[in-house]
């Protein structure tokens, strides 16, 4: 007479006697999608030969569309002339524009562009959330005062355009007196077991680093904290990612000691975590009259949490 989950649902009681029985059911994962979600149960007579069924629906309204940033500034180099918006929604589209300097929208993973417009991908957001990242373009900033582009960003909500924020992108000032070079300037995608890389670091300035991202960061940890006017070495290291998690990204900002501007930028990025994985030794356990009362066991193997429910 055990629970059964059925999708997002929980049933409270997956068989009874006969009689009048309460059978409660809830909810037990929120839905973000904006579309109603819904599963159909079945109550069938288990006597023999009976083909008695009575079917119900089980239903959660879709949500309201949003589109939420995971953080409201990006810091970048005076000639770096991209920058990537992450955040959350369950829109079928978005805008972006500017009052600062011209921005476009560029065309990334799951959306589709037009002029400064972006469509999600078919499906994305009908019954769930989706992670998105905006991808702006903009020009180098040739003079000697950082800039401030502030973005705003809306989704649409079926009948009308909605805020979800300004995110500002900060333009380092260009520092002509400064040399500084990372090489080599990319970084190989980290495994999921994490590791080590290594970059050498050649400035004429002092300078400081410090590791930001729209999430939690400490998976990626730097062996220094700041430079000097030489040829230095930086040792990154990744930690190792869990099962099932998502990959993951931060940015590496190298900042002059003397104007604070970005001089410099990394992008670490490491791939997803082992995937779930569940599977039973033997496909089939038989079983005959003579088994009667007799345990049969077979190995369940799992890389993380798991429980057992009837199919249904």
């Amino acid at each position: 007479m055990g629970s059964i989950k059925i999708g997002k649902f929980e049933i409270s009681q997956q068989s009874g006697t006969a009689g009048k029985t309460p059978i409660g059911h809830k909810l037990t994962e929120k839905h973000t999608g904006r579309n109603k979600y819904q599963k159909m149960v079945r109550a069938s007579i288990s006597a023999p030969g009976s083909q008695s069924e009575a079917i119900e629906t089980l239903e959660v309204q879709g949500m309201t569309p949003y589109l939420t940033l995971n953080t409201s500034q990006t810091e970048v180099a005076y000639n770096v002339t991209t920058a990537t918006l992450n955040g959350k929604s369950n829109a079928e589209k978005f805008r972006v524009s500017s009052t600062g300097k011209s921005i476009t929208l560029v065309t990334n993973t799951g959306y589709t562009v037009s002029e400064n417009i972006g469509t999600f991908s078919a499906g994305f957001g009908e019954q769930a959330e989706g992670s998105v990242a905006i991808k702006l373009q903009f020009a180098a900033n040739n003079t000697s005062s950082s800039e401030t582009i502030p973005i705003l960003v809306e989704y649409w909500d079926g009948s009308e355009w909605q805020s979800a924020g300004t995110h500002n992108i900060i333009q380092s000032s260009s520092d002509a007196d400064v040399s500084f070079t990372i090489t080599p300037n990319t970084l190989e995608d980290f495994a999921k077991e994490g590791g080590v890389q290594t970059v050498s670091i050649t400035s004429n300035v002092a300078y400081s680093i410090e590791v930001q991202g729209d999430v939690e960061t400490s998976w990626l940890t730097l062996s220094r904290q700041s430079g000097t006017a030489t040829t230095e070495e930086l040792n990154i290291t990744a930690a190792a990612q869990a099962v099932g998690a998502a990959a993951r990204e931060v940015s590496i900002k190298f900042k002059s000691n003397i104007t604070g501007s970005v001089i410099g930028t990394l992008a670490a990025k490491q791939v997803a975590g082992e995937a779930y994985a569940i599977s039973w030794e033997s496909d089939t356990i038989t079983f005959t009259n003579d088994d009667l009362n007799q345990i049969k066991n077979n190995n369940l193997t799992a890389n993380s949490d798991w429980y057992i429910e009837e199919v249904v």
